[in-house]
């Protein structure tokens, strides 16, 4: 049982084609879905219900699959609470960039800016992010006068937490796909802020990212994404983001599709099995 692909429309734009033309090479299908008519219940008959699927695209389709479709296996993987920076940093702790900060609702955050300021603010500022998948804010750096407005949105749900950090520089910055708890495909994605997608990654930064997953046993996922940086001439993971849910950059696509598709198909057939 070979996977499907479901790929949501428009949610990588063109660069999702590479992917398609990588799953198609290796003779396998997939299947464009649109956010709104896959919600709606409108479902074309992509799937069926037991069958071996593998979703690409964003949170808010994600989160609807794992509450109406979890019969598919895996379906994906983007494992919510764990991608919470409240939980990874715990397990992280000794390498993640924002070693340290604050997290606390945003209308704590809000409540508690004073004292945010004068044991966090480099230049007047904070840096601010959601813990967890769901974006309700963008992570940037914000001084005093326009701290309580960025953390507005957070006022619609009072449970949403917030990350508040030590503003810190970033060079250049790498997106690392992690299957079985070993690095397998990389790409760099930015450098000094701006864009820069180049294939591969350094072998410092390939090393750093094993010496991390060798002393931290705990994973989110059996794949996952981490995204690593460079501040002042050191390597820091900058945050875990879910597979399903990142775009892949230029990483590997023949590794990564098949390396997917293949655990992909390990867990249908032991649920399978199982059952």
């Amino acid at each position: 049982m070979r996977p499907l692909w479901l790929i949501e429309a428009d949610a990588f734009g063109s660069a999702v084609e590479p992917l398609k033309t990588e799953i198609r090479r290796q003779g396998m299908n997939f299947s464009v879905i649109h956010h709104e008519t896959f919600t709606s219940g409108y479902l074309p008959r992509i799937a069926d219900e037991n069958d071996c699927v593998l979703f690409i695209g964003t949170w808010p389709l994600w989160r609807h699959i794992q509450l109406h479709w979890s019969s598919w296996v895996p379906g994906g993987w983007c494992s919510t609470d764990q991608l919470d920076c409240a939980v990874y940093y715990q397990h992280l702790r000794d390498f993640v960039l924002n070693q340290k900060h604050f997290i606390m609702t945003g209308v704590e955050a809000i409540q508690r800016q004073e004292q945010i300021f004068a044991e966090l603010a480099t230049n007047g500022q904070v840096f601010v992010r959601p813990t967890g998948c769901l974006k309700v804010i963008n992570g940037r750096c914000v001084d005093s006068a326009s701290f309580a407005s960025a953390l507005a949105p957070t006022r619609y749900d009072p449970t949403t937490r917030i990350v508040a950090a030590q503003p810190k520089s970033i060079g250049h910055e790498w997106r690392v796909v992690v299957a079985e708890h070993r690095p397998l495909a990389a790409s760099q994605y930015y450098d000094r802020g701006l864009k820069k997608l180049t294939g591969g990654c350094p072998h410092e930064v390939w090393q750093f990212v094993e010496q991390v997953l060798a002393a931290v046993a705990w994973e989110p996922d059996q794949v996952f994404v981490m995204d690593v940086c460079e501040s002042e001439g050191k390597l820091y993971v900058l945050e875990l983001n879910g597979f399903s849910c990142a775009g892949l950059y230029e990483c590997d696509l023949t590794k990564v599709v098949s390396k997917a598709s293949d655990l992909a198909e390990r867990a249908w057939k032991a649920t399978h099995e199982l059952n």
